[in-house]
């Protein structure tokens, strides 16, 4: 478990379930809602680890998201791109239907590596 996306008190954030760091792999398990208000945190504690974390593959599990507004499908995004110019992967599982629909209209799935099963991004991105 990182201390990355922990209060103080060693607490996870509201937004953040587990990180699980692989050799070539960050997992990042999210939860509840991502928003506008949870983004700068998310950013902020991200970079305190971007050149460890940029060497490798990330997967976002979104399975208890429970809203999502622009400025975190931008994030999403932005990391896509980041990944691409790094030669490293991102990608998302467990997507909820109301995120896959957000991600179909603003015409991102086609950038987005959605998996079917954890098992499945494992063998790619592992």
């Amino acid at each position: 478990m990182i201390h990355l996306f922990m209060h103080k008190n060693g607490e996870m954030f509201d937004y953040v379930k587990e990180v699980k760091e692989m050799d070539r792999l960050v997992i990042m398990r999210f939860h509840g809602e991502i928003d506008s208000l949870t983004i700068p945190v998310i950013n902020e504690n991200m970079k305190k680890k971007r050149p460890e974390y940029d060497k490798k593959n990330a997967l976002l599990d979104l399975k208890e998201i429970t809203h999502i507004d622009s400025a975190a499908l931008a994030m999403f995004v932005a990391m896509i791109k980041r990944r691409k110019e790094l030669h490293t992967k991102v990608g998302l599982v467990n997507v909820p239907a109301f995120i896959s629909n957000y991600l179909e209209v603003d015409g991102l799935k086609p950038i987005a590596r959605i998996y079917e099963n954890e098992e499945e991004a494992l063998k790619d991105l592992a």
